[in-house]
């Protein structure tokens, strides 16, 4: 989750380097990148969190166990990525 909180410092820095010069590529290029696989930590984040959660409560309360938690996040992960680049034709 520390790389997530980063990322979305780093977005904020280039928006700040964008308002300064609006047509240099740096600010944008770091605010894109970062604003893409900025959540994506986040979200791993939580989901190893939560494995640890469902462990200290009981794996028999959860419909998966604690270690399906990573698996299935890196597979619905694949999928929204091959989502998002069929719907964006590619580029």
């Amino acid at each position: 989750m520390c790389l997530g909180l980063v990322c979305e410092v780093l977005v904020y820095a280039g928006r700040i380097t964008s308002w300064k010069n609006q047509w240099g590529e740096n600010g944008f290029l770091m605010q894109i990148i970062c604003l893409t696989i900025g959540p994506a930590f986040m979200a791993v984040g939580v989901y190893f969190r939560l494995r640890i959660i469902v462990c200290m409560f009981g794996s028999e309360n959860s419909r998966l166990k604690p270690g399906m938690f990573s698996c299935t996040m890196g597979r619905c992960g694949q999928k929204e990525q091959l989502l998002v680049k069929y719907l964006t034709k590619g580029s």
